[in-house]
């Protein structure tokens, strides 16, 4: 049985000696109050890549090229498409983030549906955003404050 433990967190415990059960992207299902949980990636040569940050579920709808979240404060997003796989989100006097589609485009009546990732400038550095958009109008974000790798 192989177990991680990583800046004294308890992380995984996996039945498998070759660790394959684990291979893949892995996030907290709960988190705190504030959103914070844990993200995991784990590569099938033993390699793991470990981030606290802000993991959030929220809903969305899009009209034209309008984006708002509800429940949040229903502030609207301008979507600027460069092509498919990449977009521009702008909210008026907030500034603008650039992000990239993971994989393929899965559903043609939803543009936005689908896996995406851009940076976001916080406390003077710049963090890695994740945004995974469903096409039931259901959406996360994670936000790596820090990103640590192990074996």
């Amino acid at each position: 049985m192989k177990c991680f433990v990583f800046l004294g967190l308890w992380a995984s415990c996996a039945v498998a000696q070759d660790g394959s059960q684990l291979v893949g992207r892995w996030r907290s299902v709960e988190t705190s109050k504030g959103g914070i949980g844990a993200m995991y990636d784990f590569a099938a040569d033993g390699t793991v890549r470990f981030s606290p940050g802000a993991i959030v579920s929220t809903q969305y709808r899009v009209e034209g090229e309008r984006l708002t979240f509800v429940p949040f404060d229903g502030t609207v997003y301008a979507i600027k498409w460069n092509d498919d796989d990449h977009m521009r989100l702008t909210v008026t006097g907030t500034g603008s983030e650039d992000y990239t589609r993971l994989g393929v485009s899965k559903d043609t009546r939803n543009k936005l549906a689908g896996e995406w990732t851009g940076t976001r400038e916080m406390d003077g550095r710049k963090v890695l955003v994740h945004w995974i958009f469903g096409d039931d109008s259901n959406a996360s974000l994670m936000i790596r404050f820090l990103t640590e790798k192990g074996t």
